[in-house]
């Protein structure tokens, strides 16, 4: 069964208060009001772990603004963030059946089409099946995908009750459950049981293989001046080396 701990708990939810404030320039009063106040357990242990530091802001007063380790871990989130979407997202639409990834038809497509596309049954969600072979924590994986389908909008009134309090964390933890896994993916074949473990080896190699395929494919569109803006920006991620299955991100760790 999934879990997440309370000090996971507050550091995902502390990783979206320090985008905000970075991205928005947020920062609370030192003197919480209104919907602030319930910005306080949290704030008070970012404190306890120098994620945060009183500043002084003209017109402001004393507020509360993100430290050098708050902006050290924003960063460590940042690079789980891109890894997620140029290494791991092309597993979130794959058709077991067929042995075939819905983002080998990503290029060929309109926007509006291919949020259709992904809509269909015959796909299955594998990424926490590839957090499980690569033993990273599969509920942060869904605490990443959150953040990227703008599931913690924090433009909205009330948004510091869910970000400290809401149902927002238990529904990470059914998705973790609920979600296919190794165990899931065995199979019977001419009297013989495939193990999941082999699947997911599989399916893991085909999915950086196609990575490394729409990566090449878009750098080709790029130049021919046919789109504009890549898929995934990050250059910095050599996705040949994930092709060894072995391979580990110690950032995960």
């Amino acid at each position: 069964m999934a879990e997440i701990s309370e000090e996971k708990q507050q550091e995902y939810a502390a990783s979206v208060l320090l985008s905000k404030m970075r991205k928005e320039g947020f920062f609370p009063s030192i003197i919480l009001e209104d919907h602030d106040k319930d910005l306080e357990s949290l704030l008070e242990w970012m404190m306890t772990r120098q994620l945060v530091e009183i500043s002084d802001r003209p017109e402001k007063g004393k507020v509360y603004a993100p430290s050098r380790e708050g902006h050290s871990l924003l960063a460590s989130f940042d690079k789980k963030y891109r890894e997620m979407l140029s290494v791991y997202d092309v597993f979130c639409a794959v058709d077991l059946q067929e042995g075939c990834f819905a983002f080998s038809e990503y290029f060929s497509m309109e926007k509006a089409d291919w949020k259709e596309y992904l809509k269909l049954d015959r796909w299955d969600d594998l990424r926490l099946a590839v957090a499980e072979f690569k033993k990273i924590n599969p509920v942060e994986f869904v605490f990443l995908s959150f953040v990227h389908e703008g599931r913690f909008d924090t433009r909205r009134s009330g948004w510091q009750f869910d970000l400290v309090l809401g149902s927002t964390w238990a529904e990470m933890i059914k998705i973790a459950d609920t979600a296919v896994k190794i165990s899931d993916l065995s199979y019977e074949c001419e009297d013989e049981r495939v193990s999941g473990d082999v699947v997911i080896r599989d399916v893991f190699r085909q999915g950086i293989e196609l990575n490394i395929a729409l990566k090449q494919q878009e750098t080709e569109l790029i130049r021919k001046g046919e789109i504009r803006h890549p898929r995934n920006p990050d250059d910095s991620i050599d996705l040949d080396s994930y092709l060894n299955p072995d391979h580990q991100n110690p950032l995960w760790n």
